[in-house]
Protein backbone atom coordinates (compact mmCIF):
# COMPACT_ATOMS: atom_id res chain seq x y z
CA UNK A 1 0.00 0.00 0.00
CA UNK A 2 1.29 3.49 -0.77
CA UNK A 3 0.88 6.21 2.04
CA UNK A 4 -0.20 9.50 1.44
CA UNK A 5 3.25 10.92 1.30
CA UNK A 6 4.41 8.76 -1.47
CA UNK A 7 1.42 9.04 -3.12
CA UNK A 8 1.45 12.22 -4.40
CA UNK A 9 5.26 12.12 -4.97
CA UNK A 10 4.53 8.41 -7.08
CA UNK A 11 1.72 10.31 -9.29
CA UNK A 12 4.20 13.12 -9.66
CA UNK A 13 6.66 10.68 -11.22
CA UNK A 14 4.18 9.06 -13.08
CA UNK A 15 3.12 12.52 -15.21
CA UNK A 16 6.82 13.13 -16.09
CA UNK A 17 7.70 9.70 -16.83
CA UNK A 18 4.33 10.07 -19.74
CA UNK A 19 5.69 13.72 -20.23
CA UNK A 20 8.91 12.04 -21.87
CA UNK A 21 6.86 9.38 -23.90
CA UNK A 22 5.09 12.01 -25.48
CA UNK A 23 7.93 14.01 -26.06
CA UNK A 24 9.69 11.06 -27.31
CA UNK A 25 6.36 10.06 -29.26
CA UNK A 26 6.49 13.92 -31.02
CA UNK A 27 10.16 13.59 -32.04
CA UNK A 28 9.82 10.67 -33.61
CA UNK A 29 6.72 11.90 -35.02
CA UNK A 30 8.71 14.66 -36.47
CA UNK A 31 11.52 12.18 -38.17
CA UNK A 32 8.96 10.52 -39.81
CA UNK A 33 7.42 13.84 -41.26
CA UNK A 34 4.13 13.18 -39.13
CA UNK A 35 3.70 17.04 -38.50
CA UNK A 36 0.36 17.11 -36.97
CA UNK A 37 0.94 14.67 -34.93
CA UNK A 38 4.05 15.66 -33.69
CA UNK A 39 2.00 18.75 -32.59
CA UNK A 40 -0.62 16.22 -30.81
CA UNK A 41 2.15 14.97 -29.08
CA UNK A 42 3.81 18.15 -28.04
CA UNK A 43 0.72 19.42 -27.09
CA UNK A 44 -0.03 16.56 -24.75
CA UNK A 45 3.47 17.33 -23.29
CA UNK A 46 2.60 20.70 -22.56
CA UNK A 47 -0.43 19.98 -20.96
CA UNK A 48 1.03 18.26 -18.42
CA UNK A 49 4.29 20.45 -18.25
CA UNK A 50 4.04 24.30 -19.39
CA UNK A 51 7.30 25.01 -19.24
CA UNK A 52 8.74 21.98 -21.30
CA UNK A 53 11.39 23.34 -23.41
CA UNK A 54 11.81 20.22 -25.68
CA UNK A 55 7.88 20.50 -26.29
CA UNK A 56 7.89 23.67 -27.37
CA UNK A 57 10.36 23.23 -29.47
CA UNK A 58 9.24 20.10 -30.90
CA UNK A 59 5.90 22.09 -31.74
CA UNK A 60 7.27 25.15 -33.29
CA UNK A 61 9.54 22.93 -35.48
CA UNK A 62 6.40 20.73 -36.27
CA UNK A 63 3.90 24.10 -37.10
CA UNK A 64 7.01 25.44 -39.21
CA UNK A 65 6.90 22.46 -41.35
CA UNK A 66 3.10 22.87 -41.34
CA UNK A 67 3.54 26.69 -42.45
CA UNK A 68 1.91 27.69 -39.68
CA UNK A 69 4.28 29.82 -38.72
CA UNK A 70 2.77 32.40 -36.23
CA UNK A 71 2.07 29.58 -33.85
CA UNK A 72 5.38 28.38 -34.26
CA UNK A 73 6.86 31.95 -33.51
CA UNK A 74 4.94 32.00 -30.62
CA UNK A 75 6.37 28.03 -28.80
CA UNK A 76 9.99 29.36 -29.52
CA UNK A 77 9.53 32.97 -28.07
CA UNK A 78 8.02 30.57 -25.30
CA UNK A 79 10.43 28.71 -25.39
CA UNK A 80 13.26 31.71 -25.44
CA UNK A 81 11.96 32.90 -22.36
CA UNK A 82 12.16 29.85 -20.32
CA UNK A 83 15.64 28.82 -21.66
CA UNK A 84 17.27 32.42 -23.09
CA UNK A 85 20.48 30.98 -23.79
CA UNK A 86 19.66 27.90 -25.53
CA UNK A 87 21.41 28.07 -28.92
CA UNK A 88 18.88 25.92 -30.79
CA UNK A 89 16.17 27.43 -30.01
CA UNK A 90 17.54 31.00 -31.45
CA UNK A 91 18.64 29.45 -33.97
CA UNK A 92 15.08 28.37 -34.95
CA UNK A 93 13.96 31.65 -34.62
CA UNK A 94 15.60 32.84 -36.81
CA UNK A 95 14.52 30.28 -39.59
CA UNK A 96 10.91 30.94 -38.61
CA UNK A 97 11.57 34.24 -39.46
CA UNK A 98 12.76 33.79 -42.91
CA UNK A 99 10.22 31.43 -43.83
CA UNK A 100 7.97 34.13 -42.63
CA UNK A 101 9.17 36.17 -45.42
CA UNK A 102 9.85 34.61 -47.67
CA UNK A 103 6.01 33.28 -47.97
CA UNK A 104 5.08 36.89 -47.53
CA UNK A 105 7.24 37.96 -50.67
CA UNK A 106 5.57 34.71 -52.85
CA UNK A 107 2.32 36.07 -51.69
CA UNK A 108 3.03 40.10 -52.89
CA UNK A 109 4.56 38.36 -55.86
CA UNK A 110 1.51 36.50 -56.76
CA UNK A 111 -0.89 39.60 -55.66
CA UNK A 112 1.23 42.37 -57.45
CA UNK A 113 0.96 40.23 -60.81
CA UNK A 114 -3.31 39.33 -60.05
CA UNK A 115 -3.80 42.84 -60.08
CA UNK A 116 -1.97 44.45 -62.97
Amino acid sequence: MIEKDNASDFAGEILMIKARCYNNIALHHLHESHFNLAVAAATRVLLLDDKNVKALYRRAVANAELQNYEVALSDIQAAMVLEPGNKTVKQYEVVIKGRQKSVSRKYAAAMKQYFL
